[in-house]
C-alpha cells in the first residue's frame, strides 16, 4: 500500500531564470529521494516562461494646422517585477500621414513600439486631430463715386502656414447693400470668405460712396421791367442710373434788384443741390429790359397870336408804384410856326424821356392855330411885325398874314412895349 507520500521525500527543482528568452528551464530531480525500498529512475522535463500581456493604450492627440506633431504618448499596464516602460519598451507610435483639417482625424498606430520578449503588447489605438489655424483677416476700407461699380473688396491676412497665401482661401468679402451717399458708409462683411484649414478672425471696414460730379450750367434769362421773374432753368450733365434733374432739390436764385440799370443780375446756385452729387456750377445773368411806356400827346389849339398852351400827354404802362413824376423828365415840343396857314403843327416828343426802366412809345398830336376872331385884338407875333424898328412894314406884314385877317377891317398901333397891335372888325 506504498504511496508517493509514504515513499518519497524532497522535491524537484529547476534551473534558475525568469526570462522568456532564458527558458526553457530544466526541471531536475533536485532533493527528491525514495526510501530504501525503492531506487529512483528520474526523467526530467522543462519549465517554459511565456510572455506576460502588456496593455498599451495610445493617448488621443490634437494639434493646430501647420504646427509640428505633438509627441505620440501612451499608457502601459502589466509590468512585472520592477520592470518599466523604459526597461521593457522600445520604438514609438506612428500616425497616418496627412496635414489638413478635413483629412483628419488621423489614426495613431502602434508603429515600431515593441516590448522585450517577456511581454506581449496588446495595443489600443487613438487619433490625432488637426484643428484650424487662426488667420487674422483685416478688410481694406474702400471708396467709390456714386454711380460707379464697386471696387474689389480686398483684405490683408496674417497667419498662413507652409508659405501659403490668400489663394488658399475660398469665397469673398461682401458689403451691406446700398448705393446712395447718405446711406453710407456701408459695412464690409466677411461674406463667404473661408479657409478649410483656417479659423478666420475677421476685422471689418466700410465702403464710402462719394458724390458724383454734376455740371450745372444756368440758362441766361431776360425779363421786361415790372414783369414776374421767368423760371430760372439750367442744363445739367453727369447724372447716374438714368436719373434726371428731378432728383435735385432746391432751386437757382438771383441777385436782388428790379431796375434796368442795376442789371444784369447774377443767377446763382441758390439752394440747388443733389444728395448724391457734387455740383460744379456755371452761372448766368438775368437781364431786365425797359418796359414799354405809351406816351400819347394831347391835341392842342390856340388862337392866332396867343401863347402856346401847355403841351400835355397821357401815359400808360407804369410798373410798381412808378408815376410820371418819378419816371419822366423833359417836355414835349412842337414844330415851329405861328400862322393859321402853316398849322397844324406836329407835337413832338421833344426832350421828354423816361428813366432807364422804360422805353417810350410815343404817339404824337398837333397844335392847330385858329384865326383871330372879330372884335379881338392881339399882338402880332410874326417876325416882321415884331421888328418895330427901322424897316418895319405893316402893310407887307398884313399881306403876309392876310389869311388871319381876310375880309376884315384892321386897325393897328404901336403899344408901349414896342409891339404893333392890330384889331380886326
Amino acid at each position: 500500500s506504498d504511496t508517493t507520500a509514504t515513499v518519497l521525500t524532497g522535491g524537484l527543482s529547476r534551473a534558475a531564470g525568469e526570462s522568456v528568452a532564458g527558458g526553457p528551464y530544466a526541471i531536475t530531480q533536485g532533493s527528491l529521494v525514495a526510501n530504501s525500498n525503492y531506487s529512483i529512475s528520474y526523467t526530467g522535463a522543462n519549465l517554459t516562461t511565456t510572455a506576460a500581456p502588456l496593455n498599451v493604450v495610445a493617448d488621443a492627440k490634437t494639434k493646430v494646422y501647420g504646427d509640428a506633431d505633438p509627441a505620440l504618448t501612451y499608457t502601459a499596464a502589466g509590468f512585472k517585477f520592477s520592470d518599466t516602460a523604459a526597461t521593457v519598451l522600445s520604438g514609438g507610435l506612428t500616425r497616418a500621414a496627412g496635414e489638413i483639417v478635413a483629412g483628419g482625424p488621423y489614426t495613431i498606430s502602434q508603429g515600431t513600439l515593441a516590448a522585450n520578449s517577456n511581454y506581449s503588447v496588446s495595443y489600443t489605438g487613438a487619433n490625432l486631430t488637426i484643428t484650424p489655424a487662426p488667420l487674422n483677416v483685416v478688410a481694406d476700407a474702400k471708396t467709390k463715386v456714386y454711380g460707379d461699380a464697386d471696387p474689389a473688396l480686398t483684405f490683408a491676412a496674417t497667419g498662413f502656414k507652409f508659405g501659403e497665401t490668400a489663394t488658399v482661401l475660398t469665397g469673398s468679402l461682401s458689403r451691406v447693400a446700398g448705393e446712395t451717399v447718405a446711406g453710407g458708409p456701408y459695412a464690409i462683411t466677411q461674406g463667404t470668405l473661408a479657409g478649410a484649414n483656417y479659423a478666420i478672425t475677421y476685422t471689418g471696414a466700410t465702403l464710402a460712396i462719394t458724390p458724383a460730379p454734376l455740371n450745372v450750367v444756368a440758362d441766361a434769362k431776360t425779363k421786361v421791367y415790372g414783369a414776374a421773374d421767368p423760371t430760372l432753368t439750367f442744363a445739367a450733365a453727369g447724372f447716374m442710373f438714368g436719373e434726371t434733374a428731378a432728383v435735385l432739390t432746391g432751386s437757382l436764385a438771383r441777385a436782388a434788384g428790379e431796375s434796368v440799370a442795376g442789371g444784369p443780375f447774377a443767377i446763382t446756385q441758390g439752394s440747388l443741390a443733389g444728395a448724391n452729387y457734387a455740383i460744379t456750377y456755371t452761372g448766368a445773368n438775368l437781364t431786365v429790359t425797359p418796359a414799354p411806356l405809351n406816351v400819347v400827346a394831347d391835341a392842342k389849339t390856340k388862337v392866332f397870336g396867343d401863347a402856346d398852351p401847355a403841351l400835355t400827354y397821357t401815359v400808360s404802362g407804369f410798373k410798381f408804384a412808378d408815376t410820371a413824376a418819378t419816371v419822366l423828365a423833359g417836355a414835349l415840343s412842337r414844330v415851329a410856326g405861328e400862322s393859321v396857314a402853316g398849322s397844324p403843327y406836329a407835337i413832338l416828343q421833344g426832350t421828354l424821356a423816361a428813366n432807364a426802366n422804360y422805353a417810350i412809345a410815343y404817339t404824337g398830336a398837333s397844335l392847330t392855330v385858329t384865326p383871330l376872331p372879330a372884335g379881338r385884338s392881339t399882338a402880332i407875333t410874326t417876325p416882321g411885325v415884331r421888328s418895330t424898328g427901322a424897316g418895319f412894314d405893316l402893310l407887307a406884314d398884313l399881306e403876309t398874314n392876310r389869311s388871319e385877317v381876310a375880309d376884315q377891317a384892321v386897325a393897328c398901333r404901336i403899344n408901349p412895349e414896342g409891339e404893333t397891335v392890330c384889331a380886326a372888325f
